[in-house]
């Protein structure tokens, strides 16, 4: 799906802004609207996702964004319990290949002052989104926030991050920055628990922003294998207003993939659920404003596992059926690209 396009025809959708990395893209423009950007750093769910920071109310603040790396994975193999059982790579060139190309595109955008990543987030156990050959290029000094029980013990056990952040199911979460919180949220009943649950994270752009209008806070869904909607009523009242801000952005994939030897005839497992479950999301946010593609990319596969994986690829048209402002509010952000959140 073509973004760009899709933006001259569609002005309320999401402007996406190609984030190349040779050459470096001017960002001069995106840097002066103050507003969320993520940056799809493969073609599966690495992302990076760019935050304003507080305006400064003195000299020595600096402005420019928080940057949150996100379940990070570039090169190499994958493997869940050993190679046989489960091994999956890229079939798609990530755009950058190691910790240190992301950096110099982070230089290039927003400038050369500290570690140049201010946060990880993981999302789950599993080595496709907590990839320890990738994390452990991320200085031992950046704070990982990482989603359960199982996430945190597996990075706590590498020995090399000074701080790890358990973020664990409920209402309060955990605070990133100022003006910026984590939560998570799990889906009821589910087996396993850890598997299908959303990471929301909570930021109020201009929270001391000095102006009538005030300021509003808005949070963004992230959740690559999906979360049941029913989850997501977690994040309104029962008198409808939003409990951890507006929800700006719903990532989420399409592509429903299920392990075992009927995938419809039930005896499989649902792993991740898919558009038609990511339209349900919308609706559980309230209309959530962009619904971002996440988690699609067709890997190369190997394994056991391999012989029992199901792949349903759906379309943003298929799932939306005649809901033409769902369509309106999906974008498919490429391996490379940026799209920033208005």
């Amino acid at each position: 799906m073509n973004t760009t396009a899709q933006q001259d025809a569609e002005p309320s959708m999401a402007k996406a802004v190609h984030f190349s990395f040779v050459p470096p893209v001017d960002e001069h423009d995106v840097r002066k609207m103050r507003r969320p950007m993520l940056v799809h750093l493969n073609a599966d769910t690495t992302w990076l996702l760019l935050l304003p920071r507080p305006k400064p109310t003195d000299g020595n603040s600096k402005e420019g964004f928080y940057r949150i790396l996100i379940d990070p994975w570039f090169v190499g193999p994958q493997q869940e319990i050993a190679g046989w059982v489960s091994t999956q790579e890229h079939a798609i060139e990530s755009c950058v290949k190691d910790i240190g190309d992301l950096l110099s595109a982070i230089r290039t955008f927003d400038g050369d002052e500290g570690n140049g990543i201010d946060a990880v987030i993981v999302s789950h156990e599993f080595t496709d989104h907590c990839h320890r050959e990738t994390l452990m290029q991320v200085s031992s000094a950046v704070p990982v926030f990482a989603a359960g029980k199982n996430a945190a013990e597996m990075v706590r056990s590498w020995k090399h991050f000074t701080t790890v952040v358990e973020v664990s199911t409920g209402e309060e979460g955990v605070e990133m920055f100022e003006g910026v919180r984590v939560r998570r949220v799990e889906s009821a009943g589910d087996a396993p628990p850890t598997f299908h649950c959303a990471v929301v994270v909570s930021f109020d752009i201009d929270a001391d922003a000095d102006s009538e209008s005030g300021s509003e806070e808005e949070c963004i869904v992230y959740t690559p294998h999906g979360v049941f909607p029913a989850a997501l009523e977690a994040l309104t009242t029962t008198t409808g207003e939003y409990k951890y801000g507006r929800p700006l952005a719903l990532v989420h994939g399409l592509h429903d993939i299920r392990l075992g030897v009927a995938p419809y005839g039930g005896l499989s497992v649902r792993l991740n659920l898919g558009g038609g479950n990511g339209a349900g999301c919308m609706r559980a946010c309230r209309w959530v404003k962009y619904w971002v593609g996440t988690h699609d990319e067709r890997k190369i596969e190997r394994g056991a596992v391999s012989y029992m994986m199901w792949r349903r690829g759906y379309t943003v048209d298929e799932v939306a059926e005649a809901d033409a402002e769902m369509r309106g509010r999906y974008v498919e952000v490429g391996n490379g690209e940026g799209v920033v959140l208005v």
